[in-house]
């Protein structure tokens, strides 16, 4: 243990730190809200961060390889670990909606996903990290990465490849959630496919007999992935589609070109790789018998997250002394209005989920305490490039509460929470626990060392291959 670390006066700095800028935090949580910028287009979102840690005394380098609206800031005081934070700040398309009690679309974009706060959020733990170590002589190196297009792209994955995460000890991340907890699950990992084909337009009543159907060949793919699906393993394959071109406007016409957009989420890099082949031999044999041509384009892919229990039990216990969310009567009102139309039993399958049992959560539209199940060995049923990271370094992950019990990401409600007290109050909690966590890796020595052993020994048993490097079907 660092002879300098004091938790008492540690917890009285970071308390003292988030009293003098909670406001600031706020303001810029709600810029990014307000600005709802998508994957790849969060210029002035990227621009927002960057100057607070500028302002803040930190380095920073705006556009890496390939991702212009991704940026990696820096501090140092000397010779020790480096922690690094994950930031997101994009949105998600068409999802804006005014703050209010009832679905009000704005016809933007808009933070279904919260990522205005995990941005701020992260960037206070960041903030307040440096506050500590400065204050209290203790050396380190503490990163803040800007990650953007999470929702799209995979970007983390991409960097990743790139060796942007290279010479880290330590990764933590949190993520606006409807409880609060520490996850030890791991996570669905994703990857997605186009299938493009090419026909022969016609009239299609006059000369049918010239033409070759493009929708008629994504029609039959999409239906024998269908049957295919009841020949997979049941163990959370998930297989989620949309044809993204139909061909054209007129049934006259038979359409010349057509394409369909798969997004395949699997827990393992096998179940992958066998589900895809299997769809690349059904849309190949679909083209023969249908006399088209097929193009196969791959597009986003993320890994499955790697769990740290070193890790997850340091942020666990300052999750703790940090305490969960605490809310006011007219906020859990205002959420009850929000939640109104989610069934108990949808309500119960939601937190089931997450192991979340309890029925006494049920009665209350916000979530007021901290689970301590870590969902040790489970999966997660989402996707996440977060996981990236994961195996490059050894990393944490924290969710915190912000949206009413029961309700879903990527809902207008989780929009209009990420934009108010609730959502705020959240940042907060996580941004506390994650530079306690930081601070503890850093003074901490054994902490850090089972943490990067433990790693050490996963890697070892499975190496790492980034997703954008799997060979599939030719």
């Amino acid at each position: 243990m660092n002879k300098n670390y004091n938790s008492e006066k540690v917890f009285e700095i970071i308390s003292g730190w988030f009293d003098e800028n909670r406001e600031a935090l706020i303001a810029l949580s709600n810029r990014i809200w307000n600005l709802a910028e998508v994957g790849y287009k969060e210029t002035l979102s990227a621009e927002a961060l960057t100057n607070e840690l500028k302002s803040r005394g930190f380095t920073v380098k705006l556009g890496l390889k390939n991702l212009p609206t991704a940026f990696v800031a820096q501090w140092c005081n000397g010779t020790g670990p480096v922690i690094s934070f994950l930031g997101e700040y994009d949105a998600l398309p068409n999802m804006g909606y005014e703050i209010a009690d009832a679905p009000k679309p704005t016809g933007k974009n808009g933070h279904a996903c919260g990522h205005n706060l995990l941005g701020a959020g992260t960037l206070s733990a960041a903030a307040a990290a440096k506050e500590v170590m400065e204050k209290l002589n203790i050396k380190g190196t503490l990163r803040y990465y800007g990650c953007p297009a999470e929702e799209c792209c995979a970007a983390k994955a991409e960097m990743a490849a790139n060796g942007d995460f290279d010479g880290t000890d330590a990764v933590l991340r949190w993520h606006p959630q409807n409880f609060t907890y520490v996850s030890m699950a791991s996570t669905l990992r994703l990857n997605e496919l186009r299938f493009r084909f090419r026909g022969i337009s016609a009239h299609a009543q006059t000369q049918p007999h010239l033409g070759r159907s493009a929708l008629d060949a994504v029609i039959l793919t999409d239906i024998a992935v269908k049957y295919m699906r009841e020949l997979i393993p049941d163990n959370h394959i998930r297989i989620s589609r949309a044809i993204t071109n139909g061909g054209g406007q007129l049934p006259t016409v038979i359409a010349g070109y057509a394409e369909i957009f798969y997004a395949v989420s699997a827990a393992s890099r096998e179940d992958s790789q066998n589900v895809i082949n299997r769809m690349i031999k059904i849309a190949k044999g679909i083209a023969m018998a249908t006399e088209t041509e097929v193009e196969i384009v791959y597009g986003a892919a993320c890994s499955e997250v790697l769990p740290n229990k070193a890790i997850s039990e340091c942020m666990l216990e300052n999750l703790k002394k940090v305490g969960a969310p605490k809310w006011t009567e007219e906020e859990k009102a205002f959420a009850a209005k929000l939640d109104e139309d989610t069934s108990p039993i949808d309500k119960a399958r939601t937190m089931a989920i997450y192991n979340i049992t309890d029925p006494r959560v049920l009665e209350t539209p916000l979530y007021e305490g901290i689970s301590e199940n870590m969902i040790e060995n489970g999966i997660g049923l989402f996707s996440t490039d977060s996981a990236d990271p994961s195996w490059v370094a050894p990393m944490g992950s924290l969710f915190a509460a912000c949206a009413p019990v029961g309700s879903s990401v990527h809902s207008w409600p989780f929009t209009v929470c990420s934009g108010m007290s609730i959502g705020h109050k959240a940042m907060e909690v996580a941004g506390k626990t994650l530079v306690l966590t930081a601070v503890n890796l850093i003074a901490n020595e054994n902490v850090l060392k089972n943490a990067k052993a433990e790693h050490k020994r996963l890697l070892a048993a499975r190496p790492y291959i980034n997703p954008q490097n799997l060979v599939f079907e030719s």
